[in-house]
């Protein structure tokens, strides 16, 4: 459905109206034990003039034993400087344009994957109101919150590197946030992954050109590809609940937390890892797998779409770490699931009124969660 041009910008003021009133303070002052941390330390680096911890260089990205990323710090103290604000404000300001600043990152790596109006603007607005967003940007400085934003701008800086004409300006790009995102949060040191997950698209692109070129049965090709894909995806996430993995989280969490079974019950666990995919995306969990399948089906993927399968491949390993898996899940799968449920809603194209109706009321309801989440 070709949307006019007016409604596209209505829709996108509406968006930005959404989120600014979904900021408004309703606490008297920020709240969360990681904002406060990050508050002290800011504190005393405007007290001192300089940051006492900061022992090693190392300590810059929270290697050294005992350390903790600097990155927030020194960007509270830098605004609280130019504005005469006080750092608690400082905050409140800082999570509203980091808010805008991951749904227009959103925004951007989904037009990569399909320049859809619809699909780019659900997976913005959705992603905003995400409870494992809303929960972290909402007069909070929890370092994950600022991490999940950027990381959207860093994979679409990653994706136009592949797909853009002046393919270095782009890449310098994500150069400087793979050496900038650390320093808000360790876990950023995981992110060179996802340039190993670009050399193994183009590699996989370059052999079906070539395959295209010597065969007919360039079609089979991707197809046994794509599969091949969905099978070691698979594999990788069953090796988290198997006695034999490269990488070990912590289990225990999902054998007992919201639905109280066996401990060593599959089903238990894997009934409460699905529910905590829920609680971290909201309601589009039931549309990715609609947006992975489609993005599987297709013979004539784009180098995008080949790259996004990789980063889920090479991220496969942490989609049940109760603590991290948020931070991979919101930016990578939220693009699916908009374009999972655009294919839904184009199924419903002739059906103008249930269109609108549905098309409301996943506003609302992305809208509502995203705000009952931040409220728990």
């Amino acid at each position: 459905m070709d949307l006019p041009g007016k409604t596209k910008y209505s829709l996108l003021g509406f968006m930005l109206f959404c989120i600014l009133c979904f900021k408004y303070p309703r606490d008297p002052h920020e709240y969360g034990i990681d904002s406060f941390i990050v508050h002290g330390m800011a504190g005393s680096l405007q007290e001192l003039n300089y940051a006492p911890w900061l022992v090693k260089p190392s300590s810059a990205y929270a290697l050294y034993p005992f350390s903790y990323a600097p990155g927030m710090a020194f960007i509270l103290t830098s605004l609280s400087e130019l504005t005469g604000l006080s750092l608690e404000l400082v905050i409140l300001v800082f999570s509203v344009i980091i808010s805008l600043l991951g749904a227009a990152g959103m925004f951007m790596f989904a037009s990569e994957i399909k320049n859809k109006f619809e699909i780019k603007f659900f997976s913005a607005f959705l992603f905003a109101f995400t409870p494992a967003v809303a929960a972290f940007t909402t007069w909070t400085l929890s370092t994950r919150g600022p991490f999940i934003c950027l990381m959207t701008v860093f994979l679409w800086a990653l994706s136009r590197s592949i797909t853009a004409r002046h393919k270095s300006r782009f890449f310098a790009l994500a150069l400087t946030l793979l050496l900038i995102l650390p320093t808000i949060h360790h876990f950023a040191l995981l992110l060179p992954i996802l340039l190993i997950a670009v050399l193994a698209a183009y590699l996989t692109i370059l052999g079906l050109e070539y395959t295209d070129r010597v065969s007919i049965y360039y079609r089979e090709n991707v197809m046994i590809a794509s599969v091949v894909i969905l099978v070691v995806m698979v594999f990788l996430f069953y090796l988290q609940v198997s006695s034999v993995d490269l990488y070990a989280p912590d289990m225990g969490y999902f054998k007992v937390w919201y639905i109280y079974g066996e401990r060593d019950n599959p089903f238990t666990t894997a009934i409460n890892i699905l529910v905590y995919y829920g609680v971290s995306m909201g309601i589009l969990m039931l549309y990715s797998g609609v947006g992975l399948a489609n993005v599987i089906e297709k013979v004539d993927k784009t180098r995008v779409e080949w790259a996004l399968l990789f980063f889920i491949i090479f991220f496969a390993l942490f989609l049940v770490d109760k603590t991290y898996l948020k931070m991979f899940v919101v930016p990578l799968f939220l693009p699916l699931a908009a374009l999972g449920l655009v294919v839904l809603l184009e199924r419903l194209e002739h059906r103008k009124g249930l269109y609108a109706v549905i098309f409301g009321a996943l506003l609302i309801i992305g809208a509502y969660y995203g705000d009952y989440a931040t409220q728990k």
